[in-house]
């Protein structure tokens, strides 16, 4: 019996050393935060009726060891991971009399930033807690950390290193079809810290969120050492003040920070309660692993089970085929949901879905629709596909960064181009009303359109096209003007319609600017190897120039492209580009509720980046006004912009504000 509780010791060690060390080293989860501490129960109780306890048992040790290939450096301080609890009332217990401090639990990685006479001396990471890894290498991707703050002496803070929700989607859109997708933020910003050189994760924004001051103490108290560490400039954790008299509002405090977490964009897994005063809190001690002046109390997100109905196989336009979990509909916060993504090949043969099995559904941030996990139910796993569900060619599967995807090896593929075209004429692109992707699949099927330029040709189609079921001739010639309508176009949009990989909208927007507008400069730099201004753009690193470079090579001089440039036209910078010579004070800006003057948020997102405003995703102390239309609104938006003071202003406010007026922004 004693032999087979040390047998199941040393297993469960081995299973979670290897999952503890993939999820802090690698960025790859292998095993979901539920299972893994469950397990990690399983191995206290067992270590603790039996005294048997190996060296390397993850109950003695925090997070993982540090990485090969990056300095090592040993803590002044340790770096300790939290005890966890699960119920409110284990908060109550914990706290008891003592004023507290309840702030957001990031999901990201802990993250120390040393400081010696306001200059940045070094960034380490968490690792074992006792020693971690040097990633002061890193320090410009680090978007919010400033290289200098005004302090004499030496100041030590401690964060978490973390990715944005819209950052993620972002990056993740852009990633080349070769790297792979990374499932969540918490996976991003692990294998954006594990790189060895900056310009390689240049274009990755990191966030530091502050949450306790090391060294450079002014005072006793956390809640004042995070005030003073914001008015440093550092952003710290959304957090309350929790005290006797309030301790019966901690519901309402978690719910309270777990909705501003999605305002602001935070992945965030629950709640650390604190001690305020940091003296008493020390002075409780620790252990091996934890500090006593904290509890961790875990979010779990709601979970749905439903049936599994298949996988479908998509195809993307560089040719990565991604799984998709289908299921039987379920409602999730207040949606229908029968599809969720499992983003590549890794992640599927993790979760290892079958036919018929149940598969558990949630939300992530309340937002994008996941697989938490599935029972295996022993029947047969879905197979990866061994040609090409769009042209039947050759697939291959490529692996890089720990993540494998599925490519299609075939460059005549008709799924390649009809993903391509769908870009291409998308409104990020050439926004051509009424040319959807099943009649590009129709028009690619009969032979009409092969390319780009092929789109601008259709005209010689036009009894041909009349013909097709669901066309008929008024169909036509609206689809036919709309063609003609677009061949003037900005530079930013052409950019982004030509799929180039890691150029999506943003990176698009930002090369148009630097070049003026202007395309043929753009061109003769490219062909000079002349990438100066390149290398001005904020966020553009080499990899992408470098994209840029590779697929001008080869396409530029190509027939498709020289056959294209002859049917478009270039659009000359307008009045709203122009205004971005600081002929308008540049401003942050948090826009909430209904638009009525502009088509969409991405228009007025377009019109604000034109002119060099930036937008903010919620209400802090950094915007300089909330745009809404309806000024009485108790919206938490309008609630935290009346309690900072900041100015809400209307759509008809703004544009007056910028320069612009009702019919510019309608025509």
């Amino acid at each position: 019996m004693v032999k087979k509780i040390k047998e199941r010791i040393e297993e469960l060690v081995q299973l979670l050393v290897r999952a503890s060390e993939s999820y802090y080293n690698t960025g790859m989860t292998i095993m979901e935060d539920a299972e893994f501490d469950r397990l990690m129960d399983e191995l206290r109780d067992l270590e603790k009726k039996t005294g048997y306890i190996l060296k390397n048992s993850p109950t003695q040790n925090v997070g993982a060891t540090a990485i090969d290939g990056l300095i090592k450096i040993r803590h002044s301080f340790p770096m300790l991971s939290l005890d966890k609890c699960h119920t409110v009332t284990e908060l109550n217990q914990f706290i008891g009399n003592r004023r507290g401090l309840l702030m957001m639990k990031m999901d990201g990685l802990s993250i120390r930033a040393t400081y010696e006479d306001g200059k940045l001396q070094r960034l380490e990471t968490r690792g074992d807690g006792i020693e971690g890894n040097d990633v002061t290498h890193l320090k410009k991707s680090f978007c919010n950390l400033s290289n200098v703050i005004k302090y004499k002496g030496k100041y030590e803070i401690d964060g978490e290193c973390i990715i944005t929700y819209d950052d993620f989607q972002k990056i993740n859109e852009n990633l080349p079809a070769e790297i792979g997708k990374y499932a969540n933020p918490r996976n991003l910003a692990s294998g954006t810290l594990s790189a060895h050189d900056y310009e390689s994760v240049k274009d990755r924004p990191l966030r530091f969120v502050a949450w306790r001051v090391i060294t450079g103490l002014e005072g006793d108290s956390l809640d004042e050492s995070l005030t003073e560490a914001e008015e440093l400039g550092f952003t710290v954790v959304p957090h309350f003040v929790v005290n006797p008299e309030n301790i019966s509002d901690l519901p309402e405090m978690l719910d309270t920070l777990r909705s501003h977490a999605k305002e602001l964009g935070y992945p965030i897994d629950g709640c650390v309660l604190a001690v305020d005063s940091i003296s008493e809190g020390y002075a409780m001690g620790r252990t091996d692993k934890f500090f006593r002046h904290s509890i961790a109390y875990k979010f779990e997100d709601d979970r749905y089970p439903t049936k599994v109905t298949g996988i479908n196989w998509t195809m993307g336009k560089s040719g990565q085929i991604t799984p998709t979990l289908v299921f039987e509909p379920i409602e999730i916060e207040g949606t229908m949901v029968s599809k969720a993504s499992l983003h590549n090949v890794t992640i599927m043969k993790q979760l290892s879905p079958t036919m018929g099995c149940t598969a558990y559904i949630y939300k992530a941030n309340q937002i994008i629709p996941q697989c938490d996990s599935c029972d295996d139910d022993g029947s047969k796993h879905f197979q990866i596909p061994r040609e090409c569900p769009e042209c039947g060619g050759p697939v291959e599967i490529v692996k890089e960064n720990d993540s494998e995807v599925l490519m299609c090896k075939n460059p005549n593929c008709n799924g390649k181009l009809l993903k391509r075209l769908s870009h291409f004429v998308s409104k990020q692109g050439f926004d051509i009303t009424g040319l959807s992707e099943a009649i590009l699949q129709t028009f690619i099927a009969e032979g009409f359109v092969a390319d780009f330029s092929d789109i601008f040709k259709l005209q010689s189609y036009y009894s041909d096209m009349t013909s097709i079921r669901g066309l008929g001739v008024r169909s036509v010639q609206k689809l036919l003007k709309a063609i003609d309508d677009s061949r003037i176009i900005a530079m930013d949009k052409f950019l982004c319609a030509l799929s180039i990989p890691m150029v999506g909208k943003k990176v698009s927007t930002q090369i148009a600017d630097v070049y003026d507008c202007d395309w043929n400069s753009f061109v003769s730099d490219l062909i000079t190897g002349n990438t100066v201004k390149l290398h001005e753009i904020e966020g553009v690193g080499e990899v992408v120039i470098s994209n840029i470079i590779e697929w001008f090579k080869r396409f530029y001089d190509s027939e498709e492209m020289n056959s294209l440039l002859t049917e478009i036209h270039f659009l000359k910078p307008n009045k709203a580009t122009k205004l971005n010579n600081n002929e308008i004070e540049r401003k942050t800006v948090c826009i909430t509720g209904k638009l009525f003057l502009f088509k969409n948020r991405e228009e007025l997102s377009q019109r604000l980046a034109e002119i060099g405003w930036k937008e903010a995703s919620g209400v802090s102390s950094k915007i300089d006004y909330l745009v809404s239309n309806d000024k009485n609104s108790g919206s938490s938006k309008n609630k935290k912009a009346a309690t900072l003071g900041i100015p809400v202003i209307s759509e008809n406010e703004l544009i007056e504000l910028i320069g612009l007026s009702g019919k510019e922004i309608q025509s």
